[in-house]
């Protein structure tokens, strides 16, 4: 019966520490302002996944603009990379030829909210 108390006081305490408490903070003004400050895993995982989410909506708008430059021949060989955040990009894959790198790098760099571009394309040449 102990260990089962003990169980349950140490799955309240944990439950507890991990509630937000809600803070009152002053503006320059004077007026206070109510915010809720917590730093529970769950919003750890919440800021990660809306992270990638943000990410995956970044890359997937530069594999768009490659996709949309027909000078890309194989814009399927091609893997973006984004991060959101700081607009940076990189290219990954296999091109047949140098010229397409250069197109799908010009291509890449016509995304929106694209800062840099670096290709860590692969040239494959084609065997017969």
């Amino acid at each position: 019966m102990i260990k089962v108390n003990n169980v349950l006081f140490v799955c309240f305490a944990m439950l507890i520490s991990s509630t937000p408490y809600a803070q009152t903070s002053v503006n320059p003004g004077g007026a206070a302002a109510s915010a809720t400050v917590s730093n529970s895993p769950m919003d750890a995982a919440a800021r990660k996944k809306a992270i990638r989410a943000a990410n995956s909506r970044f890359s997937h708008e530069v594999l768009h603009a490659i996709y949309g430059d027909h000078d890309v021949e194989d814009p399927e060989m091609i893997s973006v990379f984004g991060n959101a955040a700081t607009g940076q990009v990189v290219l990954a894959g296999y091109i047949t030829n140098r010229g397409q790198e250069d197109a799908a790098v010009k291509a890449a760099r016509q995304g929106a909210g694209v800062t840099e571009v670096t290709s860590k394309l692969t040239l494959e040449e084609l065997r017969n």
